[in-house]
């Protein structure tokens, strides 16, 4: 596992912050969040991190250069199809729920 570089370290919880003064309500711990470090480009120089989280409701990414550069997004979950939802909107379990109310 990698680490963080002191800049990227520094830049995270300014990152985080603009996530969550945007609605997003992520954790400020980057061990609950999904990092992806990138091979390094310059041996001894840090990775390039690419951190996700998401919780049912929302995703987020940061991604960030060794410099400390962050981008931050993030997108608020639309769920269309869950098999053990019993009142599933998507046609399909639509169409399934009113074939057994006709056939009850």
């Amino acid at each position: 596992m990698s680490a963080l570089t002191e800049k990227q370290a520094a830049a995270w919880p300014t990152a985080v912050e603009r996530l969550n003064a945007r609605g997003a309500s992520v954790p400020s711990s980057i061990a609950q969040w999904d990092v992806a470090y990138s091979e390094e480009t310059r041996p001894g120089r840090g990775h390039f991190v690419n951190a996700t989280f998401i919780d049912g409701e929302v995703f987020a990414q940061i991604l960030m250069d060794v410099y400390g550069y962050p981008t931050a997004a993030f997108a608020q979950l639309n769920w269309v199809h869950a098999d053990d939802d019993e009142e599933c909107d998507c046609a399909p379990c639509v169409a399934a729920r009113e074939a057994d109310e006709v056939s009850a």
